[in-house]
């Protein structure tokens, strides 16, 4: 962080027109947080983070995931779209735990839009929707989706998605722990973390969170 932070404070005093030192210090930034994501996921993946658990709303799950992400799928002109009903049961979890499953669906749907569409597009859009859910064993849930219009996942690649340290992204654009930790999550919540994914047409990932009676809390 005090890297990031010095970094961003050249930026904020550099005259104008000085481009190149605002680009270096643009980089170091990037860097920087692209560090502080690994450590994050390296951390993540090695313990279980400890946090209360409480009746929570899906839309309030949701919406704690956006404000961390939100500013940026701005600023890289990717639309989000979002439709949780009013009136979904709460469910009974660690709530920021679901937001960082959220929060990492998000950040591989933002580099999957980016990676095909470097610029401004009309499918340059993350949907972001919550509904009930009946799973095979015929538990009521709540699913949440997150949907981008990317590459999508190769078939050949499907087995391995949520394998550790496994990505199809460039060596330097992520740690492939963020699935793996993210499914794990969802074990320890007795939920689940699935996919559909087209290639050329995108993927959509959905969280399964059981319904809980939290009239008692």
């Amino acid at each position: 962080m005090s890297i990031i932070n010095y970094a961003q404070l050249i930026v904020d005093r550099l005259p104008e027109g000085n481009d190149t030192l605002s680009e270096f210090a643009g980089e170091i930034i990037k860097e920087g947080d692209r560090i502080a994501a690994i450590v994050r996921d390296l951390l993540s993946f090695s313990r279980h983070e400890r946090g209360g658990v409480s009746c929570v709303e899906a839309r309030r799950v949701v919406e704690g995931a956006l404000t961390l992400a939100r500013r940026t799928l701005e600023k890289e002109e990717i639309r989000l779209e979002v439709e949780v009903p009013d009136g979904l049961p709460s469910v009974f979890c660690k709530s920021q735990q679901i937001e960082q499953v959220i929060l990492n669906l998000l950040t591989n749907a933002r580099d999957a839009l980016n990676s095909k569409y470097p610029g401004y597009h009309e499918n340059k859009v993350i949907a972001i929707t919550a509904e009930l859910f009946t799973d095979a064993q015929e538990r009521e849930m709540v699913r949440i989706n997150v949907t981008d219009h990317g590459f999508g996942i190769p078939k050949g690649l499907s087995s391995r998605v949520f394998d550790p340290f496994f990505s199809t992204r460039a060596k330097h654009a992520g740690t492939g722990l963020g699935l793996s930790v993210s499914y794990g999550i969802m074990a320890d919540h007795s939920g689940n973390l699935s996919f559909d994914s087209e290639p050329d047409r995108g993927t959509s990932f959905h969280v399964d969170i059981p319904i809980a009676n939290c009239s008692e809390d």
